[in-house]
């Protein structure tokens, strides 16, 4: 994304699906799935299908729904538990993120040494929104400079 305003910090909000076999941190293979912002790694975390393993704890709210059934496949592995979140609410981690170019590249991608992808293992994003924070509004630049002229002024009458 480019053209962005003049912000000091970013929120990342998106809807992430956690699909099929992911095998957690207690396996020796572990799934991540990871996010970065502009080339930083702001989150890698470790998601189990059996809702055990996971290093992901979420903030109150977050989890939309845990060992449901959410797709159905038909390959490798059918039958798995998935999860949704709403990682939007993960405000620790997405909320108020250093960032003030007026340039953007966010990464979201799954990895570890045994990710397999496709019917296996998969996630899914929906509703990303990025929110600027510290953007001026514009009366807020008005009455800024409407103040600074009333100052000016003022110090001329003393004068």
């Amino acid at each position: 994304m480019t053209g962005f305003q003049t912000h000091t910090s970013i929120d990342l909000n998106f809807l992430l699906a956690i699909l099929n076999s992911w095998d957690g941190n207690g396996n020796p293979y572990p799934d991540f799935f990871n996010v970065k912002v502009d080339g930083v790694s702001i989150f890698t975390e470790t998601f189990a299908d059996s809702g055990t393993g996971d290093t992901f704890v979420p903030e109150t709210g977050v989890a939309l729904a845990e060992n449901a059934g959410l797709f159905t496949v038909t390959g490798d592995n059918p039958g798995w538990m998935d999860a949704a979140y709403d990682m939007g609410l993960q405000t620790s981690v997405f909320d108020n993120i250093a960032h003030s170019a007026s340039t953007i590249t966010s990464d979201f991608f799954a990895s570890g040494v045994a990710w397999s992808g496709g019917a296996d293992e998969s996630f899914a994003l929906d509703n990303i929104e990025v929110i600027l924070n510290g953007v001026p509004e514009p009366t807020t630049m008005l009455l800024l400079g409407t103040g600074l002229i009333g100052k000016a002024g003022t110090r001329r009458k003393m004068k």
